[in-house]
């Protein structure tokens, strides 16, 4: 008979970073940890900076990970943004006009936003670039 494994709370904690990258389930870090290291060690800087060049890597990581998983989630037939649209086909569509409600000026007057144009016309894809591109920060 085998023995049984010790329960949990028995076995040790990680000790070394690589280990604490890996149960901190932090996969960036763990990859770029030596060579932010080493380039710290040339730069001289302070322990702040250090600890912040390594979790922006993973922040940055973690940040595009989400974007992606959120897009996956939304099940856009494809991703489309402001520069594929086709401003000329099939009638002209207004792009000053397009322009500035991503400016979010209208926002300012409480007015609101409305695409309306018959099928075919763009307005899934203008208003997917609010999701893939959004003109505000964050």
């Amino acid at each position: 008979m085998k023995p049984a494994e010790p329960p949990i709370i028995l076995k040790r904690a990680p000790d070394t970073l690589p280990d604490m990258f890996s149960y901190l389930n932090l996969p960036v870090s763990l990859e770029t940890h030596a060579a932010v290291l080493a380039q710290a060690g040339k730069d001289d800087v302070s322990h702040e900076e250090f600890l912040k060049r390594l979790l922006s890597n993973e922040v940055a990581a973690k940040f595009e990970r989400q974007i992606q998983s959120r897009l996956k989630a939304a099940r856009f037939p494809s991703i489309k943004t402001l520069d594929t649209f086709d401003w000329i086909h099939p009638t002209l569509v207004p792009k000053a006009k397009i322009l500035e409600a991503f400016e979010l000026r209208f926002l300012e007057k409480y007015e609101g936003l409305v695409f309306i144009a018959s099928h075919g016309l763009g307005k899934t894809h203008l208003q997917q670039r609010w999701v893939i591109e959004p003109p505000w920060p964050g």
